[in-house]
């Protein structure tokens, strides 16, 4: 991966960097040759680091997402990848037009449905 998606889209990086900054409480960071989104998430009281790292081909391709911490228990295999990351959408849902924002907001919503099912053993994603 590698920022080539920014250098050829200059604009969609400035989109997607506006409306990070306006809404999340994150900072933008270089992961490796890619750039990603990096933010803590608090939900009930338990700190979330969340990761969205941009492809090279982004936005024709889905950033990936990952939790940074904390570690997770043994029943959050559900939703996500063999990699670790958050399966957060389905294969026919991702569309050019989505943004990271779109993306976060989805992963917020993952982190929930996974605290939902820790207790309940009910896996349900509700994004607002």
């Amino acid at each position: 991966m590698s920022m080539k998606w920014a250098e050829r889209n200059p604009a969609r990086l400035d989109l997607e960097m506006m409306l990070l900054d306006a809404t999340a409480h994150g900072r933008f960071v270089r992961v490796g040759q890619s750039i990603g989104f990096e933010e803590e998430i608090i939900h009930d009281g338990i700190k979330y680091g969340l990761r969205i790292v941009f492809p090279d081909d982004y936005p024709y391709s889905p950033p990936r997402t990952h939790l940074l911490y904390p570690a997770l228990p043994i029943t959050a295999t559900i939703h996500r990848f063999a990699d670790g990351g958050l399966c957060l959408f389905g294969p026919d849902e991702w569309r050019p037009t989505q943004t990271a924002l779109w993306v976060r907001n989805r992963a917020v919503a993952w982190i929930g449905a996974l605290r939902n099912f820790s207790a309940t053993g009910t896996w349900a994603v509700h994004v607002r």
